[in-house]
């Protein structure tokens, strides 16, 4: 089977994709006459852990390749050389990038409309990995609803939620979530990830928390439809005069 060229790192978002590979050498030791005869040990099934993306709205590309088309990275242990990614049960033209990591094409007709497609890593020895959902969202829906922020406030120059890299982040909580959904917090557009259809998240730069005052927090899905405003108070550090 061809086999495509790995998807670009510019394509891939660090930080969802960054796996921890452990490769742990078998070493040899006497065979006996009993496992002589029951001949070679059977190789691990692959298993899928993580779809990169996992989901798209009906119609939209995604990690597009230079020929237009698009590619879903995925990740998880015991993958082959020739391993084949599968979109319900049929295999896809793949690309090995490691024994933890494989892409494929994904047919433009598969995500043309709502839904969801099953995805497996077959092995060449035959071994099929458990199924993953990539789901397909509607490229339109109702308006989102915010239900809840993580946290609800903040003192200025307290981070919260910090990340590896040390920036403060945002958890919203809510409802009608489309993927590209973008947070607001006043008219600043913050950086978004979309978890699900009720949770997103946002890195919020220090900049924007540098004065003791009550922002508003909106989302707007990639229809262009918005959300109701929460309130988020950002308050004066006690400890600082």
């Amino acid at each position: 089977m061809p086999h495509h060229s790995a998807i670009p790192k510019t394509n891939q978002n660090p930080s969802a994709v960054l796996l921890l590979a452990v490769l742990v050498g078998a070493s040899l030791s006497r065979v006996t006459t009993e496992e002589r005869g029951r001949g070679p040990a059977e190789a691990p099934a692959p298993r899928i852990q993580k779809l990169t993306p996992p989901s798209t709205l009906a119609g939209t590309g995604f990690q597009i390749q230079p020929s237009g088309e698009s590619a879903i990275s995925v990740l998880g242990p015991n993958f082959m050389g020739t391993s084949r990614v599968c979109f319900n049960g049929k295999p896809a033209d793949t690309s090995f990038g490691s024994y933890t990591a494989v892409s494929a094409v994904v047919p433009a007709e598969l995500y043309s409309r709502e839904g969801a497609i099953q995805v497996t890593v077959e092995n060449a020895d035959g071994q099929i990995s458990n199924a993953v959902s990539f789901r397909v969202f509607s490229a339109s829906g109702p308006a989102p609803q915010l239900a809840r922020l993580f946290p609800g406030s903040c003192v200025i120059g307290r981070g919260f939620n910090l990340q590896p890299n040390g920036e403060s982040a945002m958890g919203v909580g809510g409802s009608n979530f489309l993927p590209g959904a973008r947070i607001y917090l006043d008219k600043s557009l913050l950086e978004t990830a979309f978890g699900s259809v009720s949770v997103l998240s946002a890195i919020v730069p220090a900049s924007l928390l540098g004065a003791p005052r009550t922002v508003k927090i909106r989302v707007m899905n990639p229809d262009g439809k918005t959300s109701n405003a929460m309130d988020f108070p950002i308050t004066p550090n006690p400890g600082r005069k």
